[in-house]
C-alpha cells in the first residue's frame, strides 16, 4: 500500500519539479509565466472543471454528506487561520493573504493525485469533495484579500473564471448537454491538456527566495496546508462515517497546497505578493512531505 500511494504521488510532483526546472532554466522567460497563470485561471482551469462537473453525478448516496463535510471543513479552516494569523500579525495585508492561502484548495493537483492513486473512477468524488468547499473558499479569499487593501470589492466575484465555470458545469449535470458529444468536444480538447499545464505552472511558480524573512508567517501557512487542515477533515469525515478510498481522497484535498491563482489574486487587489509567493512555495514543500503520510492513514484506518 505504502508503494502504492508514494508511486501515486511521484508522477504528479515530478511534473511540478519538470515546471520549476523549466522555469529556473530561462527556458521560458520569468515574465511569460504570468500570461501562463492567466490562461489556466482565465481558461483551462474553468474548461476543466465545466467538463468535469458537466458529466459528474450528484445524487449518489454520499453527496450531501460530502458536501456537508467540505462547506462545514472550509469555513472551520478559514476560521482557524484568522485565529493564528491574528496572534502574529495584525497588517490587513499580511492576513488577507494568509487567509487566502490557508483557506483555497488546489483543485488541478487533488485530481491529478486522486486519479493517480485510484484510478479515474476517484474523480467523481474527488469533484463532490471540492465543489462546495471550492466555492466557500473563493468567496472567503475574496473577501479576505480586498478586506486587506481597502473597501471591500467582491463584485467580481459574480465574473469569477472559477465560479462561472462551477456554476455552467453544475447546470449542465442536470441537462442532457453532458451527453452532447459534438458541442463539448471543443472543450473536451480544451480540457484534456489543462492538468499537464497548471501542473507545470505550479512548479514554475515556486520561489525559494521568497522563503527568506517573514519565517513565523511562512511556517504558519506550511503548518495550515500540510496539518491542521489534513486533522480538521480527518475529524469531520470520520464523525460523518467515511473510510478507506473516499476518506483518502477527502484528506487529499485537505493536505494539498494552495492554489497558484492566490497570486493572481494577491496581485490583483496589490497585496503582498513577496509574502504570498513564499506562503504557497512553503505549503507545496510541506504538504509534499505530510500528504502521502495522511493518504497512508486514511487507508490504514
Amino acid at each position: 500500500m505504502t508503494a502504492q500511494i508514494l508511486f501515486g504521488f511521484l508522477p504528479v510532483f515530478v511534473v511540478i519539479a519538470i515546471g520549476y526546472g523549466v522555469r529556473a532554466s530561462g527556458l521560458i522567460p520569468r515574465a511569460s509565466w504570468r500570461g501562463v497563470n492567466t490562461l489556466n485561471y482565465r481558461v483551462l482551469l474553468p474548461s476543466l472543471l465545466f467538463v468535469t462537473l458537466a458529466r459528474t453525478e450528484f445524487a449518489g448516496p454520499d453527496a450531501l454528506r460530502l458536501t456537508a463535510l467540505s462547506l462545514a471543513g472550509i469555513a472551520t479552516l478559514a476560521a482557524c487561520g484568522f485565529a493564528l494569523i491574528r496572534l502574529i500579525s495584525r497588517e490587513p495585508r499580511v492576513i488577507g493573504a494568509f487567509v487566502a492561502v490557508t483557506s483555497v484548495w488546489n483543485i488541478v493537483l487533488v485530481l491529478a493525485l486522486a486519479t493517480s492513486i485510484f484510478g479515474a473512477q476517484a474523480e467523481e468524488t474527488a469533484i463532490r469533495v471540492l465543489v462546495p468547499g471550492s466555492l466557500l473558499a473563493t468567496l472567503i479569499a475574496r473577501y479576505a484579500v480586498a478586506r486587506g487593501s481597502g473597501p471591500v470589492r467582491l463584485g467580481g466575484l459574480a465574473t469569477d473564471p472559477l465560479v462561472l465555470g462551477v456554476i455552467l458545469g453544475l447546470a449542465a449535470s442536470f441537462t442532457p448537454l453532458e451527453r452532447a458529444g459534438q458541442l463539448m468536444r471543443p472543450l473536451d480538447i480544451v480540457a484534456s491538456g489543462s492538468i499537464s499545464v497548471i501542473l507545470l505552472a505550479i512548479g514554475a511558480g515556486l520561489d525559494f527566495g521568497a522563503l527568506k524573512g517573514r519565517y513565523k508567517v511562512l511556517a504558519s501557512a506550511a503548518g495550515m496546508r500540510a496539518l491542521a487542515s489534513p486533522l480538521i477533515f480527518l475529524a469531520f469525515a470520520l464523525a460523518a462515517g467515511f473510510s478507506g478510498e473516499t476518506l483518502a481522497i477527502v484528506l487529499i484535498a485537505a493536505s494539498s497546497p494552495t492554489a497558484a491563482f492566490v497570486f493572481a489574486l494577491v496581485a490583483e487587489f496589490e497585496g503582498e505578493e513577496g509574502l504570498t509567493a513564499g506562503m504557497i512555495t512553503a505549503s507545496v514543500l510541506a504538504s509534499a512531505a505530510t500528504s502521502p503520510v495522511f493518504v497512508w492513514l486514511a487507508l490504514a484506518l
